[in-house]
């Protein structure tokens, strides 16, 4: 059973490696359909590590060991992918960094509402999704008039990603894959996948989505890494 799994997942490791070396020739649409369906295999697979994992079957447990670079260098692939389609897209990433950019010009607006003393409501720690997506650092909630000021840490730090958004989440599974749209709010763009960064929200979307802050890729519906807030 070990050799079958490691042949099995070998096999996916090289789908992605071929799907990585023809995407600069490949159709976006042909490029679409290796994607989703190679995500959709790696989904699986991870599920059923997942599952292994709480058995007692010594055997099973063996090859998820075998297993575990496999996975690690099948998810570097796929990350591979997401930013090689996410920059083909150039319209996407125009918007993006204009996006960006505006948010960053507030930046000296909003650290400089945090030089005056408030009252912290609620922090928490960044945790990763797990595997490559890594997000640690602590996070701040504070009250500033009719908003909420959120505020990342010295100490932030993010795996790169292409499409990153900061978000509040209610509560739901935040584990590796992707998150239930309905239960999120965009803030803006993460500014930077390092240090400290201030965002603002209304009163409203806090009350709303206060479970956790959380880094997600939203072109490619990633789980990055989040923090639950208390």
């Amino acid at each position: 059973m070990k050799m079958l799994l490691i042949s099995a997942f070998g096999l996916l490791l090289i789908a992605c490696s071929a799907a990585v070396e023809d995407s600069p020739k490949a159709s976006s649409q042909v490029l679409d359909k290796q994607f989703t369906e190679i995500k959709e295999e790696l989904a699986l697979v991870d599920s059923f590590i997942e599952t292994a994992h709480a058995t007692d079957n010594s055997e099973i447990a063996e090859a998820m060991e075998s297993l575990k670079d496999l996975v690690d260098q099948a998810h570097e692939k796929m990350a591979d992918i997401e930013t090689m389609m996410f920059e083909s897209d150039t319209e996407a990433v125009e918007a993006y960094e204009a996006e960006k950019g505006a948010a960053l010009e507030k930046q000296t607006e909003l650290k400089a509402m945090m030089e005056v003393e408030k009252t912290r409501i609620k922090s928490g720690t960044f945790a990763g999704a797990g595997g490559r997506y890594q997000v640690a650092g602590g996070v701040e909630i504070f009250e500033e008039g009719e908003n909420i000021l959120i505020s990342l840490g010295e100490d932030f730090e993010s795996t790169n990603g292409p499409d990153l958004y900061l978000v509040l989440s209610q509560e739901q599974k935040l584990g590796k894959g992707g998150l239930q749209k309905d239960k999120i709010k965009i803030i803006k763009p993460l500014l930077s996948e390092t240090g400290s960064q201030i965002y603002q929200v209304s009163k409203t979307d806090w009350e709303n989505y206060h479970h956790s802050v959380t880094v997600w890729c939203q072109k490619f519906n990633v789980h990055f890494g989040s923090a639950i807030l208390e």
